[in-house]
C-alpha cells in the first residue's frame, strides 16, 4: 500500500513516497491479492470488499494496471499499462543521440495504436506526442519537435514501424530516434499500446527496459470506476474477468484503488496526501502450466565476515507463477557436510528472475576449500541447482 505526501512552498513542490499500514488508510480493502484458477473462453465475476473506516464520505478510483516484482523483491508499480519502459539513470549531454530498437507481436488483434511520452531530471513535465501511429501501417512518425523546431523541445524524436512478415503484421519491428537538446540527470521512454502486445527489446548500452508480456489487463472489467462511500460503509466491487481462448498459464495486472486527495496546512504550506493501494489479480488457466526454472549463478561472499554469505539466482523460465523453497549445503573437499541453511520461500513470476542471499550460520569455517550447493524446489519433479567453489584463507 501507498501513501503520497507532497508539500508545496511558493514554486518548489516537494514528493515523499512511503509504505503505509493499512490501519493508517482512509478505506480498507479485502482481499490483498486474488490468486484465481479460471479456463480458457470463460467469464466469471469476482468480488472484492471496501469499507470505509472513517467518519467522511470518501470518493474512490478505481483502474487496471500493471506491475512487475524486482529481482530483490521490491515492487515496482511504475510500468505503463499496455506498455514498456526506458530508463536511462545517468546523465544525458545535450546533442546526445539515441536509437532504440524493439519488436512487439500483436497476436493477431487488429487496429493496435501507440504512443508515447518522455520524462526527464533537468526540465519541467512530461512531453506527450499525442498523435497515436497505427502499428499495422508501418512508416515513419515525428513524435516530439522536428527539425525547424527543435530549440524550442527539450527533445525531439522520430518512431519508425517496419512489417516484418509482408502476409501479417504481428510481427512487427519498432525504431525510436531520440535526440537531446538539453542537459538532464536521466531520461524515461514509455511506449503504451492500445491493446496489452508482446514486447521483446535489448535496451542496449546504458538502458534499464521493463515491460508485462504476461499481462491480464485486458481480460478484467470493473463494474465501478468511481465510487463513493459512506462513512462506515462496506460496499462489494464486482469484477468481471473473460478469459481468451489463448490463454495459458499464469497472467497477472493489479486492481488500483486510490482516495481524493486530501489537503492539509502544516506549518504554513500545504500538505497534500493521497492513499491508495493494489490488489494483485493472478489468473492460471487450470491444465495449460508449464513450471520451469533454473539457478543462473551462485556466488559467495567472504569478504569482511566470517562465516561467509551465499547468494544465488533463480529464473522463471516457464509459463507459471512458481513458489520456490530449498537450502544451501556448504560440503568440504571430502564431501562432508559442514553446514546447511534453508531460505525464505520465493514467489518468482513467469519471465522473471529473483536473487536470494544467505548468512551462514556460526561457527566459521576453519580454512580450506570449499562448494556451496544451492537446490531449489519448485514444484518440479525434479529440483534445480548451482554449485561455486569457494577458499577461506
Amino acid at each position: 500500500m501507498e501513501r503520497r505526501t507532497g508539500i508545496s512552498m511558493a514554486l518548489a513542490t516537494i514528493v515523499i513516497l512511503f509504505t503505509a499500514n493499512a490501519s493508517c488508510l482512509a478505506f480498507k480493502v479485502l482481499p490483498a491479492s486474488l490468486h484465481l484458477e479460471q479456463s480458457a473462453a470463460h467469464v466469471e465475476t469476482y468480488q472484492i470488499q471496501l469499507l470505509n473506516d472513517t467518519d467522511q464520505p470518501e470518493t474512490l478510483d478505481v483502474h487496471v494496471g500493471e506491475w512487475l516484482r524486482n529481482p530483490d523483491g521490491s515492487y515496482d508499480w511504475s510500468i505503463p499499462a499496455r506498455g514498456a519502459r526506458w530508463i536511462h539513470p545517468e546523465p544525458v549531454q545535450a546533442g546526445t543521440a539515441f536509437q532504440i530498437h524493439y519488436r512487439i507481436t500483436t497476436r493477431g488483434i487488429e487496429n493496435v495504436h501507440v504512443t508515447d511520452y518522455f520524462e526527464a531530471q533537468g526540465w519541467q513535465g512530461t512531453l506527450t506526442s499525442d498523435r497515436p501511429q497505427p502499428v499495422d501501417a508501418g512508416g515513419t512518425q515525428p513524435l516530439i519537435g522536428s527539425s525547424g523546431s527543435s530549440s524550442s523541445f527539450p527533445i525531439t524524436a522520430t518512431r519508425t514501424i517496419s512489417i516484418l512478415e509482408e502476409d501479417s503484421s504481428e510481427d512487427v519491428l519498432v525504431t525510436l530516434d531520440i535526440t537531446c537538446h538539453q542537459d538532464c540527470a536521466s531520461l524515461v521512454i514509455y511506449e503504451v499500446f492500445s491493446r496489452s502486445v508482446d514486447i521483446e527489446a535489448d535496451p542496449g548500452s546504458g538502458w534499464q527496459f521493463a515491460t508485462v508480456n504476461r499481462s491480464n489487463i485486458d481480460w478484467i472489467s470493473v463494474a465501478e470506476s468511481s465510487l463513493t462511500l459512506s462513512p462506515g460503509e462496506q460496499r462489494a466491487l464486482d469484477l468481471v474477468i473473460s478469459t481468451p481462448e489463448v490463454a495459458s498459464g499464469t497472467t497477472w495486472s493489479a486492481l488500483f484503488i486510490q482516495a481524493e486527495p486530501a489537503v492539509s496546512t502544516v506549518e504554513g504550506a500545504q500538505l497534500v496526501s493521497i492513499y491508495r493501494t493494489a490488489i494483485k489479480v493472478f489468473v492460471t488457466v487450470p491444465g495449460t502450466q508449464r513450471p520451469s526454472g533454473q539457478v543462473t549463478s551462485v556466488a559467495v561472499n567472504t569478504a569482511g565476515h566470517q562465516p561467509p554469505s551465499v547468494s544465488f539466482e533463480f529464473a522463471n523460465t516457464g509459463n507459471t507463477l512458481l513458489t520456490a523453497i530449498g537450502n544451501v549445503t556448504i560440503v568440504n573437499v571430502e564431501g562432508t557436510v559442514v553446514c546447511e541453511e534453508t531460505f525464505d520461500s520465493l514467489q518468482i513470476l513467469p519471465g522473471s528472475h529473483r536473487i536470494a542471499s544467505i548468512d551462514l550460520p556460526a561457527p566459521p569455517l576453519p580454512p580450506g576449500i570449499y562448494q556451496a550447493i544451492v537446490s531449489v524446489d519448485y514444484g518440479n519433479a525434479e529440483l534445480a541447482g548451482g554449485v561455486r567453489t569457494f577458499r577461506i584463507r
